[in-house]
Order: structure tokens, then C-alpha cells, then sequence
């Protein structure tokens, strides 16, 4: 059997995938108290886990052959050093994170405000998506693209400033705040309606 797996606000404070079924495709466990998370099983490809008190991803994400990962509102400081290869859609916004690691080749969206990245960070996010920056919601494609320049000018070499706000237009959300609706199968939209990506449609692979 292989199909989703899905405790959104369970109250959680330990996360456990049963030993019974390791095929699971996709795995959301939004809206809980989880300090941590484990390895997830190899036949996972879509994992969301939005609104946790999360402080790091598990190692072997990075192995994974993820095309679909959610991770916002949490507190992780620290990203694997290596995304799957195969990522597609990357949200990460509200989080402690300062450096950014190599994005992959097949990433058409990345939503990634609200975290405290160094300079060379910002940079690798702004030569990747300068030109295919999309937005919603009356935030022009000019506005955003100077957004992420003036955070590189502003942003700090070491990551040791203060915290990013990074809401464009109206202020920054934070870990604690407001809370990330995540909308699988339809898009990556950030809790302040601005889309950063390469379309405007998330198109799922078939379960």
C-alpha cells in the first residue's frame, strides 16, 4: 500500500511512521508541536511539515527523492548541506536560516523570505531566480527583484545580523505568527500572498 500519510494538528509532539507501510508517498504533519522529526522512508517525495517547532531537517532528506518540500514557521537554523536533486518546490519563509546551500538544477519555486541569510546566500537566491520571479497579489516582478537586491546590499557577510524581514510590502511574519496554509497540488503561496517561483501552477506527480 502506498498513499499519504497526514496527522495535521494532532498535537504532536513525536512524530512515528508506521513500520507497517514504508511506502508512503507523501507525508504532512502540519500545525503540531514536533521538536524533531526521523529519517523518512526512500519512497517519499512530497513531505510538509509547516508550523512546528522544528530546529533542523532530518540528514537524509538530502537523499531523498523529494520533488516537494515544505518547512515554514519552524526555527530551523540549518539547512542539509545538500537539497534532493530533484526538488521542484522549495518553501522554507519564518525560519533562522543563514546560509542557503547549492539549489538544485530542476527548483522552479522557492519561497524563502523571513530567514536572516548572509550575503552570499542572498546572492545565490537572486542570480537563480532574477529572471524567473513570478508574484501575486499586486507585488510588481520589479518590486520583488529589488527587494532581494536591497537585502544583498544590506545583509551582512557572516549571516550575524539581525533577523531578516522580508514581507514584501507589508511587513515580515515570524516562526510564531501568523499562520502557513499550505496548499498541496495547487501552487506555493506564502502566508503574505507573494509567490516566488518559475510558473504559477505546482504540477503533482501521480500517487
Amino acid at each position: 500500500m502506498s498513499g499519504t500519510l497526514d496527522v495535521t494538528s494532532q498535537g504532536l509532539e513525536e512524530l512515528v511512521i508506521p513500520e507497517i507501510d514504508r511506502d508512503w508517498i507523501t507525508i504532512i504533519c502540519n500545525d503540531n508541536r514536533l521538536v524533531e522529526l526521523p529519517d523518512f522512508p526512500e519512497s517519499v517525495q512530497e513531505i510538509e511539515c509547516n508550523n512546528n517547532m522544528l530546529s533542523s531537517l532530518p540528514p537524509n532528506v538530502g537523499k531523498l527523492d523529494l520533488y516537494h518540500l515544505e518547512c515554514c514557521d519552524n526555527q530551523i537554523v540549518k539547512l542539509p548541506r545538500r537539497l534532493p536533486e530533484n526538488l521542484e518546490h522549495f518553501r522554507c519563509s519564518n525560519n533562522r536560516i543563514v546560509k542557503m546551500p547549492e539549489l538544485p538544477e530542476h527548483l522552479k519555486q522557492l519561497d524563502c523570505r523571513g530567514n536572516p541569510f548572509d550575503k552570499k546566500s542572498i546572492k545565490r537566491i537572486l542570480d537563480r531566480f532574477v529572471k524567473y520571479i513570478t508574484v501575486e497579489e499586486g507585488v510588481s516582478r520589479e518590486e520583488t527583484i529589488a527587494y532581494w537586491r536591497r537585502l544583498y546590499i544590506e545583509a551582512p557577510s557572516s549571516g550575524s545580523g539581525g533577523r531578516t524581514r522580508s514581507r514584501l510590502g507589508s511587513g515580515s511574519g515570524s516562526g510564531s505568527g501568523g499562520r502557513t496554509r499550505s496548499r498541496s497540488g495547487s501552487g506555493s503561496r506564502s502566508s503574505s500572498g507573494t509567490f516566488f517561483g518559475g510558473n504559477n501552477s505546482t504540477k503533482k506527480r501521480p500517487i
